[in-house]
């Protein structure tokens, strides 16, 4: 289409010459074959200088049609395609709790959904005819993220248990405010900060699972059980790793109170 393909250098037309249909005096669903002949561009006359623009820089014809995509180098791949018809969403600084290599998949994925509150809490509308209140404590709060993600008197003990264990600390802040203090204090590769965002994924799963366990099947651990998985996890990830051996390694293996081989 003359008007609304973006053939032209200046993009579509009928956006940048909104009076074009006036002046040049081509229908607005005509094709642009009708600028085109034998012998190339078969333009109207255009007398008005707002719209010379239009004429002076026609793109020049190709002798064949040709297909060709929107990517970097002109041929078909599922990235560029993809980036197409979805286009790439705002920058979070929190995509680095989702990666290392100790992360634990079905960890990040919790942890993914827990981020953007995306669980199903009690605190959703739907909910309206049901106990709402924290099925992990017996505070009385309504369950919602910013509580069981660390206000929660379950969820703290956990914190505890592991601060006392392996030196790990999160601030108890509203639920946003620790997802944006923890991707900042734990980034880059360093084995500690791997570890302790393999850490906390872990504890947002399995605090998620107890919750999950005493809503559903009417089964219940204590915090002290809860802390104790998290630490076997990622204590056991750990062992299986390729890591240097150096300080860093030392250093995190001494915490963890793993054996050191050299």
């Amino acid at each position: 289409m003359v008007w609304h393909d973006p053939w032209h250098p200046l993009g579509p037309l009928i956006h940048r010459f909104p009076r074009g249909l006036v002046t040049v005096g081509i229908p607005l669903e005509a094709k642009l074959s009708v600028t085109i002949d034998v012998d190339g561009w078969n333009w109207p006359l255009i007398t008005d200088i707002g719209h010379m623009e239009i004429t002076e820089m026609l793109p020049p014809l190709a002798h064949t049609d040709a297909v060709s995509w929107h990517s970097t180098s002109g041929e078909f791949s599922i990235i560029d395609s993809y980036s197409l018809f979805q286009p790439p969403g705002p920058k979070v600084d929190w995509y680095v709790l989702l990666l290392g290599p100790f992360r634990i998949p079905r960890n990040c994925f919790i942890l993914w959904l827990a981020i953007p509150r995306r669980l199903t809490m009690m605190d959703r509308s739907w909910w309206s005819g049901a106990d709402r209140t924290c099925i992990l404590c017996s505070r009385g709060e309504i369950e919602s993220h910013d509580h069981m993600f660390f206000h929660c008197d379950f969820s703290r003990a956990c914190l505890r248990i592991l601060k006392s264990k392996v030196k790990f600390q999160v601030p108890i802040h509203g639920w946003q405010r620790t997802i944006t203090w923890v991707a900042r204090r734990w980034r880059g590769r360093h084995p500690w900060n791997a570890s302790s965002r393999a850490l906390f994924a872990s504890l947002v799963y399995h605090i998620w699972m107890e919750h999950n366990r005493r809503r559903f099947g009417n089964e219940s651990a204590n915090s002290e059980h809860t802390a104790r998985i998290c630490l076997d996890q990622i204590r056991l990830t750990l062992l299986g790793a390729e890591l240097r051996l150096d300080v860093n390694t030392s250093v995190l293996f001494r915490i963890w109170k793993i054996l050191w081989h050299t």
